[in-house]
């Protein structure tokens, strides 16, 4: 199903809603299109991302660069769960899904801000 929407689905843990956005990407503007946004009670304070997207391409040849770059995101993101799932339309015994379990519940701290060094804003600024 190429051209079929993303969906990103999310909740916070001082949030009392889950929001749900279904959207489309302009390739050609690099935006977003929303098609649908919704929000619903968070009644089972689930917190977290969930994104959901389709992508068509040559799986037998990049099949080692997508893991290795899961592989990599699960290092460097201890405090997330990552899974994905791959489907094999011609032979259902070649789908794969692959999950990288939370190995802390530890967040890091909110990005600040932090002003330019010296040597690299022009007299222009």
């Amino acid at each position: 199903d190429v051209g079929k929407n993303n969906e990103i689905v999310g909740g916070r843990k001082v949030g009392k809603i889950v929001s749900t956005c279904v959207l489309d990407i302009d390739i050609y503007k690099n935006q977003p299109r929303v098609i649908q946004h919704t929000q619903e009670p968070n009644t089972e304070q689930w917190i977290g991302t969930e994104i959901q997207v389709l992508v068509a391409g040559n799986w037998t040849t990049y099949k080692s660069r997508v893991v290795q770059y899961l592989r990599q995101l699960a290092i460097i993101t201890p405090y997330a769960r990552l899974e994905m799932t791959y489907s094999n339309r011609s032979d259902e015994k070649k789908g794969m899904n692959f999950k990288f379990e939370r190995r802390s519940e530890q967040m890091p701290p909110a990005a600040r801000e932090v002003k330019h060094h010296p040597s690299s804003v022009s007299e222009s600024e």
